[in-house]
Parts: structure tokens; C-alpha cells; sequence
């Protein structure tokens, strides 16, 4: 955002934040975002080591993380009814057979 804020100084344009009413062209300004850009920097690293950490602390306990394993003879099954485009009928009370593709 520095950066980006910089080449438009040099080509004579200038950010000024309407809501916030800060005019980054300004030393106050460019002090402002670059506290800004600091303080979002280290929340994001923060965020990173304390996905690390419980991440580190889950393996510790024998937690492995992820979505639980699927079991294969229903992977088959599935893909056996999608290649054959089965024809499922379902009982529903407006329409008694109704159909749908799966």
C-alpha cells in the first residue's frame, strides 16, 4: 500500500479518506498508514503462530487434524449409481413419484 501510495505521489495524485478524514499525501498521513500496515502485519503473524501452535499442541495429544477418512466401498458404490444415472423415487406427498438423477 506504501508503495502503491508513493507512485502516485510522483505522478501529482493524492489519497484522501473521506470518512476517515485523513489525507495520506501528509507526514500525519503516512505516519498513520504505515502503523496501520504494521499493526495488520502482526496480527496476521500472530494469527500464523497460534495456528502453529495448536496445530503442534493437537499432534502432541495423537489429534491428527483433517476430514475423517471416507470408506472406499462407498466411494464405489457412489461412483457405480453416478456412471449408471440411476433414477432414485423418492415418496413425497404432492407428487408421489418424483425422480431425481444422481
Amino acid at each position: 500500500m506504501l508503495n502503491m501510495l508513493n507512485d502516485w505521489v510522483i505522478r501529482g495524485i493524492t489519497y484522501i479518506s473521506i470518512k476517515e478524514q485523513i489525507d495520506f499525501s501528509t507526514p500525519t498521513g503516512k505516519l498513520l498508514l504505515t502503523m496501520l500496515a504494521a499493526i495488520s502485519q502482526l496480527e496476521r503473524e500472530l494469527i500464523v503462530e497460534r495456528v502453529r501452535e495448536g496445530v503442534a499442541s493437537a499432534r502432541s495429544r495423537s489429534r491428527i487434524g483433517g476430514r475423517p477418512k471416507t470408506d472406499k466401498k462407498l466411494i464405489e458404490k457412489s461412483l457405480k449409481l453416478y456412471d449408471a444415472k440411476l433414477c432414485l423415487t423418492f415418496l413425497h406427498p404432492s407428487n408421489e413419484n418424483t425422480c431425481k438423477l444422481i
